[in-house]
C-alpha cells in the first residue's frame, strides 16, 4: 500500500485474541524522447467515465519496460525543472509543482501493480526482477537531489508556511518528511551507502516475493479421503464454508474429491487463497497466521469470510489466536490490537479507534481507502 510518491509500503499487522492538488499534468508528448512512446498504451492518458479509466483491455506486457523507462525519464525531467527553477522556492512552485510530477509514471505503475498482484507470469517476473532495482535507483535520484531538497527545506522552514491553510501545511510536512526519511539529509559515503541498501532491498524483496509466488503456484492440492486423514465430511465442509470455498468446490465435477494439479492453473488467486485457509482450519490451529490471505478476494467475500472464521473459532474447544498481516484497513478494523509498521518499525499500536486518534499513518491509509467512512459495525 503506497502512502504517497517515493514512500515505502506501510503494513498493518493485526492480532486478534480469541479473537493533491489540482492542476494539469504535463503530457508525454511534450517531452523530448522517442516519439514512439506517444503510442505506448501504458503511458497514454486515461479516457472514458469517472475522469478516465485504465485501458485494461489493451494491456501489453511488451510495452511495460519501455513505458517504465520513459516514465522515469519524464519524471526526472519534471523534477529537474523544479530543482533548477531560478525563482525563490515557495509552496506553489516547489511543493505543489512536485505533487503534479510523475503522472505518466503513475499510470504505468497502475498496470505494473495489476501484473504484480493479479496477472503475474514468468515473463512479467523477469521484467520485475530487472526493473525493481532500477525503480529504487530512480526514487533515490529524486530524494537525494540536493538542489530539490534545498527548495523543499526552504519552504518547510520559511515564513510562508505559517500563512498556509492547515491542509497545505500538512502537505509541506509530508513532502519534507518523505525526503528527510529517505536519505536526503545524508552526505558523502552515507548517501551512497543508503542508495546501495535501498537498491539491494528492492532486489531481495522482489526475489522473495517471486519465490513465494512460485511456491504458491506449485501447490498440488488433494481433497480426497486419504489426504483428509479420516476427518468427517461435516467438518471438511464446515471449514470450506468458513473459508468461502464451498460454493466453487461444489461446482467441480468431483466436488470434494477434486485434485487440483500443478500450479493450480484451474483456480483463480482468490480461490487458491480460500482453499489455503480451509486447509489451515482443518488442523484446528491454536495459532492462525493469515498473511495477506484475502488480498485476491473482494471486500464482500472478505467480510463473510471473517464473520465465518469468528463463528468457527468461537465454537472451537480451544482458544485460537489470529495474527493478520494486511494492507486493507477493512481486514483489521475489529482486531483487539493493531500494529502499524512503517519501514520495518512499529509506528504505533492500539485499537482502530485509538489509531485514528494517535497515528497519522493509520489515519492517512484509512481515509485513502475508506474515505473516512467504513466504521465497524
Amino acid at each position: 500500500m503506497m502512502r504517497s510518491k517515493f514512500s515505502t509500503s506501510a503494513v498493518l499487522a493485526a492480532i486478534a485474541f480469541a479473537v493533491a492538488c489540482s492542476g494539469q499534468s504535463t503530457t508525454t508528448s511534450e517531452h523530448a524522447g522517442d516519439a514512439t512512446m506517444k503510442d505506448n498504451v501504458l503511458l497514454a492518458e486515461w479516457t472514458g467515465p469517472y475522469g478516465g479509466v485504465p485501458a485494461f483491455d489493451k494491456m501489453d506486457l511488451a510495452a511495460l519496460k519501455p513505458a517504465l523507462e520513459a516514465g522515469m525519464a519524464i519524471h526526472l525531467e519534471e523534477v529537474d525543472a523544479i530543482a533548477n527553477n531560478p525563482e525563490p522556492p515557495n509552496f506553489e512552485n516547489t511543493i505543489v509543482a512536485l505533487e503534479r510530477t510523475g503522472r505518466d509514471l503513475d499510470r504505468v505503475l497502475t498496470y505494473w501493480g495489476i501484473w504484480r498482484g493479479n496477472r503475474s507470469t514468468p515473463e512479467f517476473r523477469e521484467i520485475q526482477t530487472e526493473m525493481a532495482p532500477r525503480l529504487s535507483e530512480f526514487r533515490t535520484k529524486i530524494t537525494q537531489n540536493a538542489a530539490l531538497f534545498a527548495r523543499v527545506r526552504a519552504v518547510y522552514e520559511g515564513e510562508e508556511v505559517k500563512s498556509l491553510r492547515p491542509d497545505q501545511q500538512r502537505l509541506v510536512k509530508l513532502v519534507y518528511d518523505r525526503f528527510a526519511r529517505n536519505g536526503a539529509m545524508l552526505e558523502g559515503e552515507a548517501r551512497e551507502r543508503y542508495a546501495e541498501i535501498e537498491k539491494r532491498l528492492a532486489e531481495l524483496h522482489t526475489r522473495f516475493a517471486n519465490n513465494v509466488l512460485a511456491d504458491e503456484e506449485g501447490y498440488v492440492l488433494y481433497l480426497d479421503g486419504d489426504q483428509l486423514g479420516g476427518l468427517p465430511n461435516s467438518f471438511v465442509r464446515a471449514a470450506a464454508a468458513a473459508a468461502q470455498a464451498a460454493d466453487f468446490i461444489e461446482t467441480f465435477d468431483d466436488g470434494y474429491d477434486t485434485q487440483i494439479g500443478q500450479r493450480g492453473v484451474t483456480l483463480s488467486g482468490g480461490q487458491r487463497q480460500r482453499i489455503a485457509i480451509a486447509r489451515a482450519l482443518l488442523v484446528k490451529p491454536k495459532i492462525l497466521i493469515l498473511d495477506d490471505s484475502t488480498s485476491a478476494v473482494d471486500i464482500e467475500t472478505e467480510v463473510r469470510l471473517q464473520d465465518a472464521l469468528d463463528r468457527l473459532i468461537a465454537e472451537s474447544e480451544h482458544t485460537t489466536t489470529r495474527f493478520i498481516v494486511a494492507q486493507r484497513i477493512s481486514t483489521v478494523l475489529l482486531a483487539d490490537k493493531i500494529l502499524v509498521l512503517d519501514r520495518g518499525r512499529i509506528e504505533s499500536c492500539g485499537t482502530h479507534a485509538d489509531l485514528l486518534e494517535q497515528s497519522p499513518i493509520y489515519r492517512e491509509i484509512y481515509e485513502s481507502q475508506l474515505g473516512g467512512g467504513g466504521n465497524p459495525s
